[in-house]
Order: C-alpha cells, then sequence, then structure tokens
C-alpha cells in the first residue's frame, strides 16, 4: 500500500538512482529509464502528468516482480504524478 505522502527530494532522488541503474540492464529496462528519469524531473518541478504515470504503471507492476523496493518507488512516483499521493517538500 502507497503512503499517504511521501517526501518528494528523497523521492526524486530515488528516482534518478534508479534511472541510473536501469541504463545497465537490458533493452525494456533501458526503454524505461528515460520515463523514469522524466517522472523525477516532471515530480521535481511540480508536474502533474497523469498520462506518465499510467505509463510509467504496468512497468512498476512488472518491476515489482523481482524488486518490490524499486517497483513501489516507480508505483509512488505514478501516484504523485496523477495527484493520487500528495509529496511534501
Amino acid at each position: 500500500m502507497l503512503q499517504k505522502r511521501t517526501s518528494m527530494p528523497l523521492l526524486v532522488t530515488e528516482l534518478r538512482e534508479l534511472s541510473l541503474a536501469l541504463l545497465g540492464g537490458g533493452t525494456y529496462e533501458k526503454h524505461y529509464a528515460h520515463f523514469v528519469q522524466k517522472a523525477a524531473d516532471e515530480l521535481e518541478a511540480g508536474i502533474e502528468d497523469r498520462s506518465l504515470g499510467e505509463y510509467l504503471e504496468p512497468f512498476a507492476e512488472w518491476l515489482t516482480k523481482d524488486c518490490a523496493t524499486e517497483g513501489h518507488l516507480v508505483a509512488t512516483a505514478c501516484a504523485c504524478l496523477s495527484g493520487q499521493v500528495p509529496a511534501t517538500a
């Protein structure tokens, strides 16, 4: 279950680290690395982008199967991008 609030600076930092790690993966991971980075940039700028959040949702589900922590991180970003979970400064 997603937290009711999440720390925006921490979320952005963790998304950027995940994006870099994904670049070392296979084709699927490299494809999503760009979108994870974009999510970090938009969240840092305070932009709600529901379409990006919806695009990343299947990746979050897939990632959770092998890497629960990273999958939860992406799922949290999706919820923040969609305005479902408020982020704190």
